[in-house]
């Protein structure tokens, strides 16, 4: 234990569980009280943790599929080792579709939220601008480096966390029990609409390859980051559904308007005993959990594209080939963004199915299949593997 805990005096360390932590706070967190409102406070919680535990274990089997493998190998080339070409050539797919679709709905989100600020200073811009300018400036340090996003992360989780404490000083006095105990009719479809999103509330498994190459595939930091990091994730959950679903009956909840993250923030700080200074602090605080997805999520499908181009590219020109690369990074979720300005539901949704894939099926199916494996491991990629299944074609059966 002193061991790991030593680790932690290594600036790198930290900064891996920051990248963890602000991959997966982000969009999830604003749709959580919706989806946790049809089930109810307590059934929350239990999917809350059941999902952290899933996806702890789903971190563990990806990790030890890496171990005494090369620091900068990709999650596609790990896949065409153990399993071969064709799975390689799916992962190769679904990593960029699940990077695409989170991109997408970061981008979304984030802009709506970032007009809405600004709309509140009197300042309107047209939302095509907006789209803009989030993908110059996060996109740019996106592509900069690691260690870029890893020093942004920080100050935007400082940020996040300092007005999480806030909100939580000004919503968990207000908590009522009777809410918390409220109990709703049991409705299988909203369980089967609130498992999806709380299992893409952890979804950091797609930024591993890159923490394994910072890290230098040190299995122990590197466990202890995702430990801790998605532990931080769980506690920040826990806290923001007793703050939320003690403050506002889930009825009154239910008939927000989810369509506008801007409207919906305003809706929830109205109903609180602050309603002009909460809006705005929630506004601020939503843009800080996007942006920390954004960059965590970016700096995984900018690397995943630079090593797709990087034998495909003529130029000598190592500015040409970033700007390239950055372009095809953001080009797919701006134009989402620039299409659908109400789309962040719609993206984050379609995410899940392939994190599924890509979390869960996949290293399932490697850990099965690995001779290196202990038989406890091999039972934990199995679960992995059932789990993943069951996800993928419950998202099937609700998107169609």
């Amino acid at each position: 234990m002193f061991k790991l805990l030593k680790c932690y005096q290594q600036s790198k360390t930290i900064g891996a569980t920051f990248v963890v932590a602000g991959t997966a706070i982000g969009a999830a967190v604003l749709a959580q009280p919706l989806t946790a409102s049809s089930i109810g406070y307590q059934n929350s919680l239990f999917l809350l943790f059941g999902m952290w535990l899933l996806m702890i274990i789903a971190s563990y089997v990806q990790l030890a599929l890496f171990k005494n493998k090369p620091d900068n190998m990709s999650f596609a080339k790990l896949v065409n080792c153990e399993i071969g070409s064709i799975g390689q050539a799916v992962a190769l797919c679904v990593k960029m579709l699940l990077f695409y679709s989170l991109l997408a709905a970061y981008m979304t989100g984030g802009t709506s939220v970032m007009l809405g600020l600004l709309s509140q200073l009197n300042i309107y811009i047209p939302h095509a601008l907006g789209v803009f300018f989030f993908a110059l400036v996060f996109g740019s340090i996106v592509s900069f480096s690691t260690r870029a996003v890893d020093q942004t992360n920080r100050i935007f989780l400082k940020i996040l966390f300092s007005l999480f404490a806030v909100l939580l000083f000004f919503l968990l006095p207000q908590t009522q029990s009777v809410y918390l105990c409220e109990s709703v009719t049991f409705d299988i479809r909203n369980w089967l609409i609130a498992i999806p999103i709380i299992f893409t509330s952890y979804g950091f498994h797609g930024s591993i390859p890159s923490l394994i190459a910072y890290l230098k595939n040190d299995q122990k930091k590197l466990m202890l980051s995702f430990f801790v990091g998605s532990l931080i994730t769980l506690l920040v959950y826990i806290l923001w559904q007793t703050a939320t679903l003690g403050t506002i009956a889930c009825s009154q909840l239910a008939q927000l308007n989810k369509s506008q993250l801007p409207v919906f923030l305003s809706q929830i700080g109205q109903m609180s005993t602050y309603p002009i200074l909460m809006p705005h602090l929630l506004n601020i605080f939503s843009f800080c959990a996007i942006v920390t997805s954004f960059l965590g999520v970016g700096l995984g499908q900018f690397n995943y594209i630079s090593e797709l181009t990087e034998n495909k590219l003529n130029t000598q020109l190592p500015a040409i080939k970033q700007l390239f690369n950055v372009i095809l990074t953001v080009g797919v979720p701006l134009i989402f963004a620039l299409a659908y300005p109400k789309g962040f539901i719609l993206a984050l949704s379609v995410a899940s199915a392939w994190l599924a894939i890509l979390a869960l099926i996949l290293p399932g199916i490697m850990g099965v299949r690995s001779k290196q494996f202990s038989m406890a491991q091999r039972s934990l990629s199995c679960l992995c593997l059932l789990s993943g299944i069951s996800l993928l074609c419950l998202e099937l059966y609700l998107l169609f």
